[in-house]
């Protein structure tokens, strides 16, 4: 038999009954050969409430949290995580062992909200961080409503509950976290939101957010309500009907859409947004067209492309056309001063005013710039000759 199939599948082990397993347990535990140590295993199961689960159920007192099951361990945890085990602690094992659960979490937090004892045994099977048991106590007492978003849930995670208690106050809700495919959108989602308003928005912002959620908005209506609305940077060219700027992010999708082009990707809209390119649309010639012009600093702007529908090449005559409108706002296709200025920098060595040209070279470097100029017209000649 091979490996693979001698492995038995979890779902096709049948369940035990604990009076099965107490009868089993007191006619063979006799002749048992038990172990000395539990540490390990119950470790595992208290997870961060170990120090405190040791308190009560250390030493030969272990097996009684290991074999209990996992609903009502999760009573004895939140138990434990509402107030450190203090005084007699056999007492308190007693207790555990004796009292109902609602009457244990009574006496714990002093109230227990509708949906707390069905979210515990959501809980998993390893104990949690205290703050997941108080937390959820204190969410449940003062938002009933979520109590039903609660019992639809086969588990309450700790990640879910780590994620929900740094959302902001009003967000706070697992009817908000509906709203959203998985945790990673909705915490994009506050990102978003907080970077637009401010970095650090009021109760108030938030709780219109979610009063907008509620309404039944979606998260992607709501925030491309206020990223479309975003203005673009102020047009080089105006006074001009021959050219319309495209001015904000919806007016770039919607000329996207119209002429079958990249303007409505991200990567188009961020750098027209943060300024790097300005777009217009060429209202003047018989061919429509698209006119991409890249800002220069303070040296004006300079021409980057003529495109047609789906970004094909325009006509002579259209490029002509439009080559001519924009050179009467003193654009043209030219290198970028800027660039001009690195380039020489990398060429050619500055003197002591700052100063520089071919001939603040020294003669050694002049005589091989110029031996390079004659190489390369020799080799023109060449193929010119061929």
């Amino acid at each position: 038999m091979t490996q693979a199939s001698s492995v038995i599948p979890l779902s096709r082990i049948p369940l035990v009954s604990p009076s099965q397993v107490k009868s089993a347990a007191l006619n063979d535990i006799p002749y048992a050969q038990l172990s000395k140590k539990y540490d390990t295993l119950l470790s595992h199961l208290a997870g961060p409430l170990t120090p405190r689960v040791l308190r009560v159920f250390g030493h030969e007192h272990a097996p009684l949290y290991i074999l209990t099951d996992p609903a009502r361990r999760q009573v004895w945890n939140a138990c434990l995580a509402a107030e450190y085990p203090e005084g007699d602690m056999a007492y308190l094992r007693r207790n555990f062992l004796m009292e109902r659960s609602k009457h244990l979490l009574e006496d714990a937090f002093g109230s227990v909200p509708d949906g707390f004892q069905g979210l515990l045994r959501r809980a998993g099977e390893t104990g949690h961080d205290p703050n997941y048991y108080t937390f959820w106590h204190d969410h449940l007492t003062h938002f009933p409503e979520d109590f039903a978003y609660v019992s639809g849930r086969l588990e309450i995670c700790a990640d879910l509950t780590e994620a929900l208690m740094k959302l902001p106050a009003p967000l706070r809700r697992l009817r908000i976290y509906k709203c959203f495919k998985n945790m990673r959108d909705l915490t994009d989602f506050v990102t978003a939101m907080t970077a637009v308003h401010g970095g650090t928005p009021s109760d108030e912002i938030w709780d219109d957010i979610r009063e907008q959620l509620y309404a039944g908005q979606s998260p992607l209506k709501i925030l491309l309500k206020i990223v479309d609305a975003v203005p673009c940077p102020p047009p080089f060219i105006t006074g001009d009907d021959r050219f319309r700027h495209l001015g904000s992010v919806k007016a770039l999708k919607s000329a996207g859409l119209k002429f079958h082009n990249c303007l409505r990707s991200a990567f188009m809209i961020k750098d027209v947004i943060r300024g790097p390119s300005q777009c217009y649309e060429f209202l003047a010639g018989d061919e429509p067209c698209m006119v991409g012009l890249t800002t220069d600093g303070p040296f004006g702007c300079r021409l980057d492309d003529i495109r047609g529908l789906k970004n094909k090449c325009v006509s002579d005559k259209t490029q002509k056309i439009v080559e001519q409108a924009l050179a009467e706002h003193g654009i043209v296709k030219r290198r970028s001063v800027i660039a001009i200025a690195e380039d020489w920098e990398e060429r050619y060595e500055r003197s002591d005013d700052t100063d520089f040209s071919a001939f603040d070279m020294d003669q050694e470097d002049l005589i091989q710039e110029l031996a390079l100029h004659m190489r390369l017209l020799d080799e023109d000649d060449i193929q010119g000759t061929e």
